[in-house]
């Protein structure tokens, strides 16, 4: 039994040895390549060396299973960071559909209210030309029945008028100038002349 416990710590010391040594020329064989985290995912056969006892060398599983590793954290986060843009995105777009359905909208109700209102514009200046047009037919009416009634009414007291002042003259007629006063007999001349 420590037979078997030496011969395990001489293969542990020697794995140890050997694993340092692997992981050296591991990582000079991806420097030499100069290739990238992707690119050493896609050919893994440049990375693992043969075991002695067939297989590939743990070492070299180990450090490419650490760089798949780190390549798929920052993948995962860079993916995380893009989603995350894209949901910011997507939101914007929605707002920005939003505003522009609700602008468009309200768009509409102002033509629609603008239409509107020039309708009943145009409505009552109609209305209040049809009555301002009777209105003055109206007016034009009344005003010619009492030019008429005016006409008549002239007429009427030229005629009596006439009629008075042809009295006057026959009862001057009448009348003995020689019994008038001169002052009456004045005035008689003067209504005579207006005559």
């Amino acid at each position: 039994m420590s037979e078997e416990l030496a011969m395990n710590n001489f293969e542990n010391d020697e794995y140890n040895d050997i694993a340092e040594d692997s992981t050296t020329e591991a990582e000079e064989v991806t420097e030499q390549s100069g290739e990238t985290d992707l690119e050493v995912t896609a050919q893994p056969n440049a990375v693992f060396r043969r075991a002695l006892l067939g297989g590939y060398k743990t070492v070299d599983v180990d450090n490419y299973i650490e760089q798949t590793k780190e390549v798929l954290q920052t993948t995962l986060e860079e993916n995380k960071l893009l989603k995350i843009k894209i949901d910011a995105l997507r939101d914007g777009s929605i707002t920005m559909k939003t505003a522009l359905s609700s602008s468009l909208r309200f768009s509409e109700n102002i033509s629609d209210t603008a239409r509107r209102e020039t309708a009943s514009l145009v409505e009552n200046a109609q209305h209040a030309a049809k009555r301002y047009e009777q209105e003055t037919a109206n007016l034009a009416g009344s005003l010619s029945q009492e030019i008429e009634a005016l006409r008549l009414q002239r007429d009427r007291i030229s005629s009596d008028l006439s009629a008075t002042m042809e009295s006057h003259i026959r009862l001057l007629d009448t009348i003995d100038m020689n019994s008038m006063s001169q002052e009456n007999r004045d005035k008689a001349n003067d209504l005579l002349n207006l005559g």
